[in-house]
């Protein structure tokens, strides 16, 4: 593998890289080609010929560099603008998509809460039986119903101790 040009001048291929860097004129993201050795880039492409011109005064040497900026600033500003708009507007619709995913999930939550609890009602004890499997009390339902994971056990047993049942509006 050859690392060096061979007669000095230059460097291998092998060991150039694209770098992303910042204008000293215009302050605009550019990229440049870059290699071991090589002189920095302080100019992008477009500010090169402005930059480096000596011809009239500092004045209207500024004033060229101005209307040369302007376009490409005001283009550059008006992406970074439109981006950033787009960006919001996706921010807004993931925090709704994560609310309404977080209501539905705690909604079905609440329902298969009141359906145990519903169930955990029917299998209550009565003269120590079970009233809806006449099993001896507490059946193999309640059993399963009260050693719930994660404390779902106690969460069924609140809500089925409750008078006051809360109804969904959708179930019959």
């Amino acid at each position: 593998m050859i690392t060096g040009n061979p007669f000095g001048v230059g460097a291998s291929g092998e060991r150039r890289a694209r770098r992303s860097g910042r204008c000293a004129c215009c302050a605009l993201a550019y990229e440049y080609e870059w290699w071991p050795g090589a002189p920095g880039q302080p100019y992008c492409d477009a500010c090169i010929e402005h930059a480096r011109s000596s011809a009239g005064t500092e004045d209207s040497r500024a004033l060229a560099r101005l209307r040369d900026h302007e376009p490409r600033i005001r283009a550059y500003a008006d992406h970074a603008a439109k981006r950033a708009t787009e960006y919001e507007g996706q921010a807004k619709k993931a925090k709704a998509d994560g609310a309404r995913q977080a209501a539905s999930a705690l909604s079905q939550r609440d329902l298969y809460r009141r359906l145990l609890s519903d169930v955990y009602n029917l299998h209550s004890e009565a003269k120590g039986q079970c009233k809806a499997c006449k099993a001896r009390y507490p059946c193999a339902t309640v059993k399963v119903l009260e050693g719930g994971p994660g404390g779902a056990g106690d969460a069924i047993i609140r809500a089925a101790s409750r008078r006051d049942s809360v109804t969904d509006a959708g179930w019959d």
